[in-house]
């Protein structure tokens, strides 16, 4: 019985370490904004697989704003998240996050699978040539360079 429990045991470590190395990668966001200007997370599948993206908003006091997946991004895709509506991208925000306004000093974490890039930037969501755009810092995990 001993020996039954241990190869269950074993064979449970080996799955759960096998789990957390397919774990998905873990992107930090600061700067987000929703006030006159959206933020947009972009995030592109270079698996050859379908692939799924959460998108989690955090207001200045921590609590969670608003969260979005998309479950399905075929392979070579790129999907748009999106704070809000924007103009310039021609209804291309494929979610909408649905952030407050006004959302000031916001953060986000972006989980996605290995092989999908992602990259976050504000943009004047009301004008179709936009007249305010710049990038977002993302973080990998919590640490920082110098750590």
């Amino acid at each position: 019985m001993r020996k039954i429990l241990s190869a269950a045991l074993a064979m449970f470590a080996v799955a759960s370490a096998s789990t957390a190395i397919a774990a998905d990668k873990q992107w930090h966001v600061t700067g987000v904004i929703n006030d006159g200007l959206a933020t947009v997370f972009t995030c592109t599948n270079r698996s050859t697989m379908a692939q799924s993206v959460t998108v989690t908003v955090y207001n200045k006091a921590g609590g969670v704003d608003a969260s979005g997946t998309i479950g399905s991004i075929a392979p070579q895709a790129t999907v748009n998240f999106g704070s809000n509506a924007v103009v310039s991208f021609g209804g291309g925000i494929d979610f909408n996050l649905g952030v407050s306004t006004p959302l000031h000093s916001g953060s986000a974490v972006v989980s996605a699978p290995a092989k999908v890039y992602c990259t976050a930037f504000v943009i004047d969501p009301t004008n179709p040539v936009p007249t305010t755009t710049f990038t977002l810092p993302m973080f990998k995990s919590a640490t920082q360079k110098g750590q």
